[in-house]
Order: C-alpha cells, then sequence, then structure tokens
C-alpha cells in the first residue's frame, strides 16, 4: 500500500478517499468509526463519505440522522432485492413512488463532515428532471453514469442540517454525500447479513459507480457470514477472484485491500466453514496480488472469541463486537494499514503501543501473509484457560542499535521483540522508539 498512502501523497492530493465494503460488523460502524478516529491522526479532516437511511429499510442508523419519508415507497438490499433493481455501493436502494418526499435530518449526534454542496445518487428509468430541492439550494451538475444511474450535486447558501427532496418521477434513492474539498474520505458500506458474493452479484452497477468517485484505497470484510454457511470455498474463491481483477482492470490506480473474518461463535455455534472461506479470501488476495490483512490471527485466531468475551468485548450473541471490541478491532485494521504505509513512525507507535495494552500481546500477522489457520475446533470444546500476563519492560531505541543489539541486552529473542511490538519483515527501529520486552 505504500505506492497508494503515504505523507506525500496526502500533501499532493486534494482528498483522499477509502470505501469499506462488508457485513454488518461493517454498518454498524462502530469498527469503520474507529478507523476513522485513527486517521484523524494523520489527517485532521475525515468525511463519512456516503450515507444512506438505513432506518428507513428495517435496519439501524446511520447515527445521528433522523429519516422520514412522505408518501408511497419501498426498499431492497443486496440480500433482498425482489424487483431485481441494479443496486449501487451502498447495497440498499430506497425506492420513492412519484411524489413522495424523503427528509434527512441531521443532529448534534453525527460525527461526519458536513459542507454546502452536496451530492445525491438516484436510479431511475426516466431520463427527466427526477427530483426537486428547496429554494436553497441550486444545482451544479447532473451526470448519467450507468444503467440510467445518475449523480446530482447541488450547493445549499448554507451548511444544511437537513437535506430534503420531492421525487418528480418515480426513482430509486441509493445514497447521499456532503462534498469534501481536501482530506480523507473514509466512506463503510456495509450490508447485514451481507457475503462478499452478494456485493459480487451488483458488481456492474458498484464499478460504475466506482469508476465515476475514483476511489484510492478499497476495503473488502467479509466471512462471518460465509463461515456459518454452506458456501463452496472453492466456487467462491473463483468468484472473489473474478470480481478482484475486474476491479483491477477498472481502477489500476486504486489500492485494494481483503481482510478475513475475525473469531465469532453465534449464539454458541461453532463457524464450520470459517477456515476454508478465510484460507480462500487469503488466496484470492494473492492470485490477483493486492494485499490482505489476517484479521482472525491478530485477534488471536481460532478461540480468541472466548477470552475477548471473558474481557466484555463480545455481544451477547456471541457474533457482533460491542464498542470496547469494536474499537480494538478497528484499531488492529488501521494498524495493518497503517504499518503498510509510509507514514509518520510516531502515529504508528503510538497505535501499537494502545493496542499492545488492550490486546496483552497477540502476535502481529504480516501483509499477504499465507500462513494456515488452526483446523476448527469441536462442539462443546471448553475454551483453554488464559494464561498469565507477560511482565513487560521498556527499552528505549538508542542510535546505533538493531533487533539483534537489543535482544542480546534484554535477553528475548529477535521474533519476541518483533512480535511483542508489532514489528514489521523490514525489522525497522528509530532512536527514542519504545521496545517493550
Amino acid at each position: 500500500m505504500k505506492a497508494f498512502l503515504n505523507n506525500e501523497v496526502l500533501k499532493q492530493k486534494e482528498s483522499f478517499r477509502i470505501i469499506h465494503f462488508g457485513d454488518s460488523h461493517i454498518q454498524g460502524d462502530r469498527i469503520t468509526g474507529e478507523i476513522r478516529t485513527q486517521l484523524r491522526e494523520i489527517q485532521p479532516i475525515v468525511s463519512s463519505g456516503i450515507i444512506f437511511p438505513y432506518s428507513l429499510c428495517g435496519s439501524v442508523g446511520p447515527r445521528g440522522t433522523q429519516n422520514k419519508v412522505t408518501g408511497s415507497f419501498t426498499y431492497a438490499s443486496q440480500l433482498k432485492n425482489p424487483t431485481g433493481k441494479p443496486i449501487g455501493l451502498m447495497g440498499y436502494e430506497l425506492s420513492l413512488k412519484k411524489n413522495a418526499s424523503l427528509s434527512l435530518q441531521f443532529t448534534e449526534n453525527f460525527t461526519g463532515v458536513k459542507s454546502k454542496t452536496i451530492s445525491l445518487w438516484v436510479q431511475s428509468d426516466s431520463d427527466t428532471t427526477h427530483l426537486a430541492m428547496d429554494s436553497t439550494f441550486s444545482l451544479v451538475q447532473r451526470l448519467k453514469i450507468n444503467d440510467n444511474v445518475y449523480w446530482y450535486t447541488f450547493e445549499s447558501l448554507m451548511v444544511p442540517s437537513v437535506i430534503s427532496f420531492k421525487a418528480l418521477v418515480p426513482l430509486s434513492f441509493w445514497g447521499m454525500e456532503f462534498e469534501l474539498k481536501n482530506g480523507i474520505i473514509y466512506q463503510q458500506s456495509g450490508v447485514v447479513g451481507a457475503q462478499f458474493t452478494h456485493l459480487i452479484q451488483h458488481q456492474t452497477s458498484v464499478i460504475a459507480q466506482l469508476k465515476s468517485l475514483k476511489p484510492d484505497l478499497l476495503f473488502f470484510s467479509y466471512g462471518t457470514n460465509e463461515a456459518y454457511s454452506s458456501q463452496d470455498s472453492n466456487a467462491y474463491e473463483q468468484q472473489v477472484v473474478a470480481f478482484l481483477s475486474a476491479l483491477r482492470t477498472s481502477l489500476p490506480s486504486t489500492g485494494i485491500v481483503v481482510f478475513n473474518a475475525p473469531d465469532t461463535r453465534s449464539n454458541g455455534r461453532t463457524p464450520k466453514n470459517q477456515t476454508p472461506i478465510n484460507h480462500a479470501l487469503q488466496r484470492s488476495a494473492s492470485r490477483v496480488e493486492v494485499s490482505f490483512f489476517d484479521l482472525h490471527a491478530s485477534m488471536g485466531g481460532w478461540g480468541s472469541l472466548y477470552d475477548w468475551n471473558k474481557k466484555g468485548r463480545v455481544l451477547n450473541d456471541l457474533l457482533h463486537f460491542n464498542q470496547a471490541g469494536a474499537s480494538l478491532l478497528g484499531k488492529l485494521m488501521a494498524q495493518g494499514m497503517f504499518d503498510a504505509c509510509a507514514l509518520d513512525e510516531r502515529i504508528n507507535q503510538k497505535l501499537k503501543e494502545s493496542i499492545i495494552k488492550e490486546l496483552c500481546i497477540q502476535p502481529k500477522p504480516e501483509i499477504n501473509s499465507l500462513d494456515s489457520l488452526p483446523p476448527p475446533e469441536p462442539n462443546n470444546v471448553k475454551p483453554k484457560p488464559t494464561p498469565p500476563k507477560p511482565k513487560t519492560r521498556v527499552y528505549i531505541v538508542k542510535s546505533g542499535d538493531s533487533l539483534y543489539k537489543i535482544a542480546a541486552k534484554t535477553g528475548r529473542t529477535v521474533q519476541q521483540l518483533k512480535t511483542m511490538n508489532r514489528i514489521g519483515s523490514n525489522n525497522i527501529i528509530r532512536p527514542g522508539q519504545k521496545i517493550y520486552y
């Protein structure tokens, strides 16, 4: 990822767009909210990108909005799409009948960045003007993208707290965005219950929208729902490889990172398909030569969910993570990204120290690592007792030090130092850096 995200790139570009696809772990925005917090360490302005009124589709969110439709409407998602309409990268669509109105009110709990310029994405069979805003907005542009998908841009006299419009013809609403002139745009595009293949089924409309947005980085976090299914991992791998290859062709300058599924035990069930699915995701990333981050190993590997549950990081369903657990997963994802990018080492080291304290020093997965995962455990296996926390001390790196010299001084091996301090394969350390041993 060094070619895509570093300090110089951030200085040269007015804005840097990251889009994170995934399932309920991502739609909930707890994990991604933490990643957004960590990104603010390198760039104070971090926008939430395109947002969608999930609460109108039988789901929850987004945070800090109150959403309302006046008139007739229906909705669909990548999982439930009875009409077979194309669905965009947000994974949901809201179908408004003629003369129906949609309103999104932003409260003080909204954590994104608002601006005077907004974008609206709609899909319609009609090529006429699709919607009417109130008089405080003026139309800047209307672009036709693909499959009767339109990208509207409006400008307001002041930063609005309410976005509302009336459908002049039947249309499908795909989301809205406060336009950002500079900073980082980090957008979550999660769908509750989604598998990677649900996104792939809509790749024509998704890729067309992505080509218009020109993202700098794409993240894919799937595997949890597949882990509890009978999905054929070989067929799954072929579909993922074909999709990632299509992305590489359509977006040659965009970086791609694939994350595998965290360890879960949904309502006490063992995810018997998790190991083959996680292996399929690893192999897919390797075959297409995109980055891979082993989130499963990062949280502690097979069975680590029990330890996380003891530490109060997991919800009662043993499938989703509470704020503490989601925050730690977000830090692990962010640290994997920062570690592979040429960013300020002080920022990376600060995040590493925070993770070490919370995680009790777990091994760090390597980007693009193809290490095999442990075999599945049988049902009703009692968790192994948690080993005592290792006592750690701190060594401050001096000029001329190397990991080998520090290992000799501290009585640790080089590999132990690398594991405890989450140091990558390059073995780079810097004067003044804290080394735990």
